[in-house]
């Protein structure tokens, strides 16, 4: 990897400034193909006080903010551990095809976790409706997404 030790400097340095804020030990690059260093951040749920203050997630926030767009396929996102579910959901949005990270998360990690989604713990339930009553939901969403489509 092009950059090694200053994207590893970058990341142990907002880990550090994440500690000192009492924020979680977390960071994320977002870079491009040359592994330049376009955008970081570290966890900031406690201050925030967001449960979605996760690095991954402002990186990828301050990257459609600077004018990248939704589409954030050409850049990689370095992370200082294995990133959680929430935050691939976010890469996903993103289009973000490649993930570098450092140390696993056997706790919450997406990858090498035992976590499973627990049902006895959150009732989840689908409310029953209605064909004509879905169907309004279903055609708004498809019709939003089909006008995005047209447009390009």
């Amino acid at each position: 990897m092009k950059n090694k030790t200053k994207i590893l400097t970058t990341l142990l340095r907002l880990i550090k400034t994440a500690i000192k804020k009492n924020e979680i030990p977390s960071s994320c690059l977002l870079v491009d193909s040359n592994y330049q260093i376009l955008f970081k951040a570290h966890n900031l749920n406690q201050s925030q006080k967001k449960v979605s203050a996760h690095a991954e997630i402002i990186v990828i926030n301050k990257a459609i903010r600077n004018n990248f767009g939704f589409n954030l396929s050409n850049l990689i996102l370095i992370s200082s551990h294995e990133p959680c579910m929430m935050c691939l959901g976010a890469i996903k949005q993103a289009k973000i095809k490649n993930i570098i990270y450092l140390y696993d998360q056997p706790k919450f990690g997406f990858l090498n976790s035992n976590f499973n989604f627990d049902h006895s713990k959150i009732k989840v339930k689908k409310l029953k409706l209605l064909k004509s009553e879905s169907d309004k939901f279903k055609s708004s969403f498809n019709l939003f997404f089909q006008k995005l489509r047209t447009k390009k």
